[in-house]
């Protein structure tokens, strides 16, 4: 796996965790999501969504183009670092782990 990947795996269910531990009754509502009522259950389905798409962009182990892409992986080094792997990184580009040359 590669960095990129493991990174987005992490967020993703660092994300999950917060949406189950502040659901409460039928929606969201905590600090964490600027006390804006939020569905959860369409929370769990956009990273779902997301897993899917980080799944769907990694490259065969001994090329180096992104299956789904048919493009360069973009990233030195970084089997699943096509274009659309990056953008997936970039909303958490805040992120003390995130990596500069994530960046699209």
């Amino acid at each position: 796996m590669s960095a990129i990947a493991d990174f987005l795996r992490a967020r993703y269910a660092e994300d999950a965790d917060a949406v189950r531990a502040n659901w409460h009754g039928k929606g969201i509502t905590s600090e964490r999501f600027h006390g804006t009522p939020i569905d959860p259950v369409r929370l769990l389905a956009d990273l779902d969504a997301k897993q899917q798409v980080l799944k769907a962009h990694q490259r065969l182990p001994e090329g180096s183009f992104c299956v789904t892409c048919d493009a360069p992986a973009g990233i030195p080094g970084e089997p699943d670092g096509c274009t659309t792997i990056r953008l997936l990184a970039l909303p958490y580009a805040s992120h003390p782990e995130y990596r500069s040359e994530w960046m699209p």
